[in-house]
């Protein structure tokens, strides 16, 4: 696997590439507090294709936005610069989680020259369905608040910050991958100690809240019309943070799309039941997007 730096014109992003001469290209974007090692275990079951997971700007090994500006928009545009680099010329199937469901909502709508199809887990867009357990995500937004309750979260070590991930985010821990508790340690070590971790974090969440009272054209899901990419929405039921019933959000304002809802499902299907998404990619849109 490459595992590389590349310098863009707002910050110096790390991807970890699994090359195919022959694949189509893909493209992987993770969710808040994570980095492209999340999308490993979906990667292993999607080898035909030519794939880079990205760290998004201030988390994993990236470095901030120059800017500063760490909304979806800023990051798709980010992306964006970087797909035209690592695959000039191509398009590219694009993943989105959570955070990364945001931000790839911007980058296909914005970008739509460079997509060739949309893979939505759990995207963090604005629902009028909130989850009580998502109480402690939406208070640390607040201006002071926010920084104690991240100052003593990051006083945990990786491992017990590893575990509560898994705790919120899947429907059962038994799902993980093999090792997955000490392979997601070892990638919150590796950010320790970075000086930007809190603030990046805090100013990610922060702009990614503030696109759920946009009332503008700018809007999510305004945006999400736009997508003339065939798209699939994948939720679960038992997501604590993102509201299974915002599926029906999702057939309303894209209603070409594949929207599927798994009861055994939670916020990280494309680690706790990769094959499968796998499988749903393979025969929805990698195989028949010619029909679209």
């Amino acid at each position: 696997m490459l595992d590389e730096l590349v310098d863009l014109s707002n910050s110096k992003v790390r991807i970890r590439r699994r090359q195919s001469e022959s694949g189509e290209a893909a493209v992987f974007i993770h969710g808040l507090g994570a980095s492209g090692h999340n999308w490993f275990p979906l990667m292993d079951h999607l080898s035909e294709l030519d794939m880079t997971a990205i760290d998004l700007p201030g988390f994993g090994k990236s470095a901030p936005p120059v800017d500063g500006d760490h909304s979806p928009k800023n990051f798709a545009n980010i992306s964006a610069e970087l797909i035209q680099k690592v695959y000039p010329g191509k398009t590219v199937h694009l993943f989105g989680n959570s955070l990364g469901g945001a931000i790839s909502v911007q980058l296909a709508a914005r970008y739509p020259e460079l997509i060739k199809s949309l893979t939505l887990i759990s995207p963090a867009l604005p629902t009028l369905y909130p989850h009580f357990s998502a109480t402690p995500v939406v208070l640390s937004a607040i201006p002071k608040l926010g920084e104690k309750f991240m100052e003593r979260y990051f006083l945990l070590t990786p491992l017990e910050r590893a575990r509560n991930t898994i705790k919120n985010t899947f429907a059962d821990a038994k799902n993980a991958p093999e090792n997955w508790e000490q392979a997601i340690a070892n990638e919150l070590a590796l950010r320790d100690g970075q000086p930007h971790q809190l603030a990046s974090m805090l100013a990610t969440l922060r702009a990614l809240l503030s696109t759920f009272t946009d009332r503008t054209q700018e809007n999510a899901w305004n945006l999400v019309q736009k997508i003339q990419a065939p798209t699939m929405f994948i939720y679960g039921e038992k997501d604590k943070l993102v509201h299974s019933r915002a599926a029906k959000k999702a057939r309303i304002n894209s209603p070409s799309a594949v929207v599927r809802v798994w009861s055994d499902n939670a916020h990280v299907a494309h680690i706790e039941h990769a094959e499968r998404v796998a499988k749903e990619f393979s025969q929805n849109l990698l195989r028949n997007l010619a029909t679209y």
